[in-house]
């Protein structure tokens, strides 16, 4: 019997893509529950998000926290297209 190890994540609960606003792409990586929770954004069913830039830059980072929020209107807006495209 094949048993899940300790440690290793469920690649279904990760979201990984790209999103491009205004010219620029960002891409995405997340950890996306089936049920919301405190930890998530919003108390929602996203408990980690790293949005990067086209230069690979790190723009949003949440991790059951937030350390670096959306700033900017091209920032805010690429953060709301994913999450309408990965929260629940």
């Amino acid at each position: 019997m094949n048993m899940p190890r300790k440690g290793k994540e469920d690649p279904i609960m990760w979201k990984q893509g790209k999103v491009t606003i205004d010219g620029k792409e960002y891409s995405y990586t997340a950890k996306v529950f089936d049920e919301p929770s405190h930890f998530g954004i919003d108390d929602g069913n996203v408990s980690i998000l790293s949005i990067r830039n086209e230069d690979s830059k790190e723009v949003v980072n949440y991790s059951r926290g937030w350390d670096i929020r959306p700033k900017g209107a091209k920032i805010r807006k690429a953060y709301d297209e994913i999450m309408s495209i990965i929260a629940k």
